[in-house]
């Protein structure tokens, strides 16, 4: 299994480092992996030493591969990036693939082929992103944002239980919205109504979303 984290380096510095590194270390846990605490020491360790040191702006991508035998490796990857151009994301909803609802699929691990499918199908539909729905009809997430919506002063977003990926940015929202957040399970009623749809990723941090395609 090969789990990994995307993470904004700006400065010199990951923002939001320490969310990162316990959403790894809650999907080591969710998968019974051993000497979790060990595995996190060392992944912070090399996350920090292999930082560039300079002003720009970068996507770090955090691989760590674990085999049956419990053995694992580590890989990080540099992009450098720039600031979206636009911050509102065209995004349709997908129907062509749903999510299965199973354990352990809130981590983020390289296992993506909803995802990668979900963002094939926005991109031959002259879109930024998908909204993704689980087998129970209930939107979940985008290919690479999860969802916040707001409607008469509160936001709401799936719960964990309908298994959108566990995203640094939600869980920092959840602990810093200015608005009260409720996690409920939606559905495409709910999306069209919603006042305002909040697109959120480590990355790119909080984006509106507009649906152009149902």
């Amino acid at each position: 299994m090969e789990f990994i984290e995307t993470m904004l380096c700006h400065n010199g510095r990951i923002e939001l480092l320490e969310f990162h590194l316990d959403r790894l270390r809650w999907g080591l846990y969710q998968n019974d992996m051993s000497l979790v605490e060990d595995i996190i020491a060392q992944a912070s360790q090399t996350i920090l030493f292999y930082l560039p040191r300079d002003s720009k702006k970068y996507k770090v991508r955090y691989l760590l591969n674990i085999d049956e035998a419990g053995n694992h490796s580590e890989k990080i990857e540099l992009i450098k990036i720039s600031s979206p151009s636009r911050k509102t994301c065209s995004i349709g909803i997908y129907t062509e693939q749903f999510k299965k609802i199973e354990a352990p699929w809130n981590a983020k691990t390289t296992e993506r082929s909803i995802y990668q499918s979900a963002m094939k199908w926005s991109q031959a539909n002259n879109l930024e992103d998908a909204l993704i729905l689980n087998v129970k009809g209930h939107v979940i997430e985008t290919s690479i944002f999860n969802i916040f919506l707001l409607k008469n002063n509160l936001l709401l977003t799936p719960p964990l239980s309908d298994l959108p990926v566990k995203g640094v940015f939600r869980t920092w929202m959840l602990q810093n919205s200015i608005f009260p957040i409720i996690e409920q399970s939606l559905s495409i009623k709910d999306i069209l109504s919603a006042d305002l749809i909040l697109l959120t990723n480590a990355i790119q941090g909080v984006r509106v979303g507009k649906i152009t395609q149902i």
